[in-house]
């Protein structure tokens, strides 16, 4: 009972000291609209030039229109890129960073929206944990101070989990996997990677009561953490959301448009002016093939589906 209470102890101080805060939540907000209003804007202006004056824009204007939506996304370029439907949830930054570190030939104008979201948020971790940690105001002068004093320790983080990730996620090319270990991914096993996600937020929350205590306790004896702990401490759960993010975007960010080659089935997984880049599955590996995009074998079928669909479930079948 003591270490639930402490830990419910723990998590109401951390809710009081960011509410006591109303001008660094107000900041940090404002930070991120002005990092993100340059790709809002060019996202906008794509959608805009996409629809035009035409009857599309109508529909899309009453509602969502999920047809549009996908075709849009088959043809999306650089920031637009990123509008898919995960932007309705929670899941909007896990899959914007997937398609940007997973895209081929990223865009520049991409490359520099990301960098100055992620320098931005570098940059202002010091002075928003030294902060909180401290419960008390600090001053202007005192908070980008402590910005300044942990930027290159943030950024030598942010490199070491960068790594971490091409280490965990790199191994796996779908091209080039068994299909038996594809089989996971089938829309009809959405259930078990489900459960796996909640295994791991279930991991997150007990590692982070846990975490809360040992830095309480150790707060309340004077005791000093040192920097390598504290790193092992802000890496376990890195690598944990690292760990859901890859079964995630290979469940649900499976879908992409059908292209058959001659009778083969296949996928437009990206194009340029010249070539379009198929994947398909019923091939051995690699699945993978580059066709010019005047081909007279492609034929497009009209669908989107996930490109794990068992061919017996693929439609259109023929």
């Amino acid at each position: 009972m003591r270490s639930t209470s402490e830990a419910t102890g723990a998590f109401v101080t951390g809710w009081r000291r960011v509410l006591s805060a109303p001008r660094l939540v107000a900041g940090v907000w404002l930070a991120t609209v002005l990092a993100a209003l340059p790709a809002a804007l060019a996202v906008k202006s794509a959608i805009a030039a996409d629809l035009g004056a035409s009857l599309v824009a109508s529909r899309v204007a009453a509602g969502v229109d999920a047809g549009w939506w996908q075709e849009f996304q088959a043809r999306a370029q650089a920031e637009a890129a990123t509008l898919s439907s995960s932007v309705i949830g929670a899941a909007a930054p896990v899959a914007n960073w997937s398609q940007f570190v997973d895209a081929p030939g990223v865009p520049p104008a991409l490359c520099v929206a990301v960098a100055v979201g992620v320098g931005v948020w570098v940059f202002l971790s010091g002075g928003l944990i030294d902060r909180l940690a401290r419960g008390r105001p600090i001053g202007t002068r005192a908070f980008f101070g402590a910005c300044g004093g942990f930027f290159f320790r943030f950024l030598r983080l942010t490199v070491i989990v960068g790594a971490a990730y091409w280490l965990i996620a790199s191994p796996f090319h779908v091209s080039d996997a068994p299909n038996e270990r594809l089989a996971t991914f089938q829309p009809a096993n959405e259930y078990r990677v489900d459960v796996y996600g909640r295994l791991i937020d279930l991991f997150l929350l007990v590692y982070g009561v846990i975490a809360l205590r040992i830095l309480s306790a150790a707060r309340k004896r004077s005791l000093h953490i040192a920097t390598a702990t504290r790193l092992a401490a802000v890496t376990v759960p890195v690598l944990a959301l690292i760990l859901w993010q890859v079964p995630y975007r290979l469940m649900y960010q499976s879908a992409f448009q059908r292209v058959d080659l001659e009778d083969l089935r296949c996928y437009r997984l990206g194009e340029d002016t010249s070539q379009v880049l198929l994947y398909c599955p019923d091939l051995a590996p690699p699945r993978s093939r580059l066709v010019r995009s005047t081909d007279p074998r492609l034929r497009d079928r009209g669908v989107f589906e996930n490109i794990f669909m068992p061919a017996s479930l693929s439609q259109p079948s023929h």
